[in-house]
């Protein structure tokens, strides 16, 4: 349901519409697929429990949609070293993903399962609503893959943003598969093949989520957390 009233200059009916900056966003790719696509994108995310919907109870189950949602554009677990963490800046979640399917869970696909997600940290916003995160333990990276009827083999220059929590001190990279070998891509405006934490402008307030530079490169790409911490990040987008 929406509420207008009139532009007192101009007469016209203005609607007041929710969430007009997420539907001016997509409306690019309404439509659209690999071959006229203004860009491809992946935003971290994960089922949420509880989950309100509008018209029952808070639940968690009925076959949630988990995982990211993608548009050519794929963050991939399964690749060595790049199992990522599920957290979320809701105070009151259970977990994410859907913990305890037992039976119902696909056969050989089990859903993920991410117990107690709630970091403080994070900022807070609709970005920290689920983010993902580098996993400590033996997993640098967060790998990801882009659809080959998009963009494949030869020389390409894309632009790559990312979205990321700009809290702790430490820093990331973007490392792609060049046609000589794997290469760290440059932070366009800069010399510096990384990003430094929390990123050098005096008197931001911090946490806060920036979005980079864009990065010239190709992909497939890997984020790479390049010290000790973790490297957070909402969404990666190509154009």
């Amino acid at each position: 349901m929406t509420s207008s009233s009139r532009n007192p200059t101009t007469g016209l009916r203005v609607e007041n519409i929710p969430n007009q900056e997420v539907f001016a966003w997509m409306k690019d790719y309404i439509g659209k697929n690999a071959s006229n696509t203004p860009s491809v994108w992946v935003a971290m995310r994960e089922h949420r429990n509880p989950t309100t919907y509008c018209y029952s109870a808070p639940e968690q189950t009925y076959y949630p949609e988990p995982g990211n949602y993608s548009f050519y554009l794929t963050q991939e677990d399964s690749i060595a070293g790049g199992v990522t963490v599920a957290e979320t800046n809701v105070a009151n979640t259970t977990y994410l993903g859907w913990c305890g399917a037992g039976v119902m869970d696909p056969n050989g696909n089990p859903y993920p399962c991410y117990q107690n997600p709630y970091n403080p940290n994070l900022p807070a916003g609709r970005e920290g609503w689920v983010a993902r995160r580098t996993n400590g333990s033996g997993n640098p990276y967060m790998w990801f893959k882009i659809n080959d009827s998009y963009l494949f083999g030869g020389n390409n220059t894309v632009k790559i943003a990312v979205t990321y929590a700009d809290m702790g001190s430490d820093r990331f990279k973007l490392e792609y598969d060049s046609t000589t070998g794997l290469r760290a891509a440059t932070v366009a405006g800069s010399a510096l093949d990384y990003v430094q934490k929390p990123t050098p402008t005096p008197g931001r307030p911090l946490p806060s989520w920036p979005t980079t530079p864009a990065w010239p490169t190709a992909l497939p790409a890997a984020l790479t957390s390049v010290s000790t911490a973790t490297a957070t990040a909402t969404n990666t987008s190509t154009w």
